[in-house]
């Protein structure tokens, strides 16, 4: 069984293995071919092993072709021989009648198409020509000697899985095989089902994190699209296939949440896929896995930052594990977050890497200390991972949150995207959006960053093109989802040059900062948080029973700048069994009260405010208060009764009331006299009217001077509270 995998320096490794299986991870040091970039091994129908891969010449990359013997390259031919461009990902695979075939991505002037070549009858074909991008074509023949062609590529959003087939004349157009067309689909990889025709998987993004997915051709059609993973905190992607023993499909991918890697394996067994095992329990930061079946043999090599792994599998050794890694689903929700606590999330420029993956004095530690100046004991936690996409970024962003409660999230990711050749940009921003999406479904105020340029050999001409694309796109999204944007390219790639310009900013390994980089960054975060619309302050929220409203009055936050330039004040609430605040008014920055009339008496309320700049960027919101009561209480136990006062010449009638003060009212009002209404009983268009006062603490009032015992019957009594304020409360009826 033959492997071929690139580490992280760009050397390039023949693994050839026959060991029978283990359940040993084992760590392989097998000798450097060259420096080959995305290289690729097949064998023919003669069992002779062949090797496609791109390499550099004249600042371009071109594509090769040689066999492997003992080990060693040999008879390589360039295959990009004689097209202008450069060419990248290049896929290889032999008929049934042992007829090579290649296919590959070459960028031309700004233009991308895929060439396929027929390299045993050296005829050529352009397929999906002036592409703006494409990624990993995936080239398969079928049972019936027709190759199939499936890749990635971003046309009018994010990406989707595209394929074609040779008919024996030429090439169909282009179609798209993955469903919803809202959500990026990338990573496709392909082998022959057991029926002869391609089988497919690939990732795709589920409304909470990226799965994996897979179908087939049948002769006809394709079949029904599967779900191989399921889970809300984790990402699946970077999936490889094979067949076991021709019969018995199997997948292999990498899994990331909660800032580890990890691969799993998952095979079918007749309508069913196996739950997803873990196989790398013993590597850190795995990933992009390759699985070879060649007959009972199952093997599984990946990579991470410092080891090249491989592991043997027995197929009945996996069906027997009863205990497939569980998920576990992340289901808290805070309503609190800590207000001078920040989370610095992104990849190794985050980490605070200087000169490679060595961890230096990063932005974080000079930020904290800057936000002294705002914030009492500030705390920025340093959530930085490095070599980390965006992708695995989104599968974890929950978790930190969750872990961290912070109410501010400072994102800076998408460095690492820009290397990759997988998919494109638009899938990166499409990632970067659900991050913040799901920051602000957790009441977490998201600051998110351009990324910085590269220096010197690293800012290639694809570096800088795709840099410039990611950043315009983020600039985008901060428009759209009204957050604050933090320029931190402009303020590198605008240093003075007096001072040694952008590169000068740049450690010596030409992507991350050094000293002085780090400190440009910190302080370009600084200032925008400093402008930040902070939340209103010391707000009250007063219940007024007697007009059915709630007061809320509030002041400006002394964090508040005048870079702020705030416009507006807005006004959430939320009563007892809502899930969140939901706003119920505006009001404008020079107003620092509000009115709720639209409230449920018998409900209770909380109340939130925030603010909003000119840009209309909302800052976080306040902490909630809970209304209190700013009308006193009514008196309690009301009670009638009539009396008769028989005089000489006539009978008067008196309804003699009594009550009690409302103990509520004491320590919060002062109780200085009670009014006391009537109104006539059923005549429902009638309102109470006052008859009476007496001064506290008095608690009785006599009606006097009714004519009749009907008449005494016909009046209902009610009496209120009134405060030293002349706040008087409600009419609670006797």
């Amino acid at each position: 069984m033959n492997f071929v995998i690139c580490d992280n320096q760009g050397k390039t490794y023949l693994l050839r293995t026959r060991q029978p299986y283990s359940n040993e991870i084992q760590t392989r040091s097998i000798q450097s071919l060259y420096n080959l970039r995305a290289p690729q091994i097949k064998k023919d129908r003669n069992n002779q092993a062949w090797i496609i891969w791109e390499q550099g010449k004249d600042q371009e990359e071109h594509v090769f072709l040689a066999r492997i013997q003992e080990e060693k390259i040999c008879c390589k031919i360039e295959l990009s021989l004689g097209i202008k461009g450069s060419n990248h990902s290049p896929s290889l695979i032999f008929s049934p009648h042992n007829q090579a075939w290649a296919a590959w991505v070459n960028v031309y002037q700004g233009k991308n198409q895929i060439i396929v070549k027929n390299i045993t009858s050296s005829l050529r074909w352009s397929i999906f020509p002036g592409s703006s991008s494409i990624y990993s074509p995936q080239i398969i023949v079928d049972r019936e000697g027709s190759p199939w062609l499936f890749w990635a590529a971003a046309e009018d959003g994010p990406d989707k899985i595209y394929y074609s087939f040779f008919n024996g004349e030429m090439w169909a157009p282009p179609s798209i095989l993955t469903p919803n067309l809202e959500v990026p689909h990338f990573h496709p990889a392909v082998t022959l089902h057991e029926n002869g025709f391609p089988w497919v998987t690939w990732c795709s993004y589920d409304g909470q994190d990226y799965e994996i997915y897979t179908t087939s051709w049948n002769g006809e059609e394709w079949l029904e699209i599967e779900k191989i993973t399921n889970n809300s905190t984790y990402s699946d992607v970077e999936p490889s296939i094979s067949l076991y023993l021709d019969s018995i499909p199997m997948i292999s991918w990498t899994r990331a949440g909660n800032g580890e890697r990890d691969i799993f394996i998952s095979f079918k067994t007749e309508d069913n896929w196996y739950p997803a095992i873990n196989i790398s329990h013993d590597s850190t930061r795995s990933g992009s896995p390759v699985l070879i079946t060649d007959g009972d043999n199952i093997a599984v090599s990946w990579k991470d930052e410092e080891f090249i792994y491989v592991k043997h599998l027995s197929f009945f050794e996996l069906k027997a594990n009863r205990h497939p890694e569980m998920i576990k689903e992340v289901s808290i929700r805070s309503s609190h977050l800590a207000r001078n606590r920040f989370i610095g999330f992104g990849d190794s420029i985050t980490f605070g890497s200087m000169n490679g993956p060595y961890m230096g004095k990063g932005y974080i530690p000079r930020l904290q200390e800057l936000l002294k100046n705002i914030y009492a004991d500030p705390l920025v936690s340093n959530r930085g991972v490095p070599g980390e996409p965006t992708w695995e970024a989104l599968s974890r962003i929950e978790s930190v949150i969750s872990a961290d409660l912070a109410l501010y999230l400072l994102l800076m990711e998408g460095t690492n995207d820009v290397t990759t050749t997988e998919y494109s940009m638009n899938t990166t921003a499409f990632n970067l959006e659900q991050i913040v999406q799901k920051s602000l479904d957790y009441g977490v105020f998201p600051l998110i960053s351009t990324i910085i340029p590269r220096a010197r050999n690293r800012w290639t001409t694809s570096a800088q093109q795709r840099t410039f694309d990611l950043n315009s796109k983020i600039e985008t999204l901060a428009q759209d989802l009204h957050i604050l944007l933090v320029e931190n390219f402009t303020a590198f790639y605008n240093y003075p040059e007096e001072q040694g310009g952008y590169a000068s900013l740049i450690s010596t390994d030409n992507l991350h900062p050094n000293n002085t980089g780090y400190q440009v960054m910190a302080e370009t975060w600084y200032e925008k948080i400093s402008s930040t619309p902070f939340p209103p302050v010391n707000i009250q929220a007063l219940i007024k029973q007697r007009d059915k409203a709630i007061i809320l009055e509030w002041e400006e936050n002394a964090k508040v700048i005048p870079a702020a330039k705030l416009k507006n004040y807005r006004i959430y609430r939320k009563k007892t069994g809502d899930p969140g605040f939901t706003a119920v008014g505006i009001v404008d920055s020079g107003q620092f009260s509000y009115r709720d009339e639209n409230i449920d008496p018998e409900q209770e309320y909380l109340y939130a405010l925030s603010s909003i700049n000119e840009d209309n960027i909302e800052g976080p919101m306040s902490e909630f208060v809970q209304p209190i009561m700013g009308d006193p209480y009514p008196p309690v136990n009301i009670s009638t009764n009539t009396i008769i006062n028989k005089a000489f010449l006539y009978h008067e009638y008196i309804n003699r009331m009594t009550w009690e003060g409302n103990p509520q009212n004491q320590g919060q009002f002062t109780i200085t006299k009670y009014r006391i209404y009537r109104k006539s009983i059923g005549k429902e268009d009638t309102m109470f009217v006052q008859i009476g006062e007496v001064y506290a603490p008095q608690t009785e009032f006599l009606d006097r001077n009714l004519s009749s015992q009907e008449e005494a019957d016909s009046y209902i009594y009610g009496v209120s509270s009134v405060d030293d304020d002349s706040n008087e409360s409600i009419i609670n009826k006797g």
